[in-house]
């Protein structure tokens, strides 16, 4: 048995969204529909058992209203940070450095005005 979690994303623009992820390095999974229905599945790497799904904002307050201005706040723990900053701070509008406190982390907003963060995560062994 295994899982996926799969994270609903609102955007303005689901194809620009797309472009921006997979600028930094993301994968496109999958894309379906058309205009205002397309949407757009994203993971760091193929076998990831997380992802995010992108879906036009205008879309869903049609069809489901009570969530379309929900936003997420996603963290991307990853372990190599530096990496991913110097990725993020090619496209993201804005950009902090790495800080430390209260663990090493970095935050970037796009250019729907969302705001996102990368985190290191020290490899566990168990």
């Amino acid at each position: 048995m295994s899982i996926i979690v799969c994270n609903m994303l609102y955007v303005k623009d689901v194809s620009n969204s797309a472009n921006f992820w997979k600028s930094i390095g993301f994968i496109e999974i999958s894309r379906s529909g058309k205009a205002e229905q397309e949407t757009v599945v994203l993971s760091p790497f193929e076998e990831a058992t997380a992802r995010f799904q992108l879906w036009n904002v205008d879309f869903i307050r049609q069809v489901s209203p009570e969530v379309a201005e929900a936003k997420s706040s996603l963290l991307f723990m990853v372990d190599d940070l530096e990496s991913w900053h110097e990725k993020v701070s090619k496209v993201a509008v804005t950009i902090s450095e790495i800080n430390e406190v209260p663990f090493k982390n970095f935050n970037f907003q796009d250019f729907n005005g969302d705001y996102y963060a990368f985190a290191e995560e020290k490899a566990k062994k168990f």
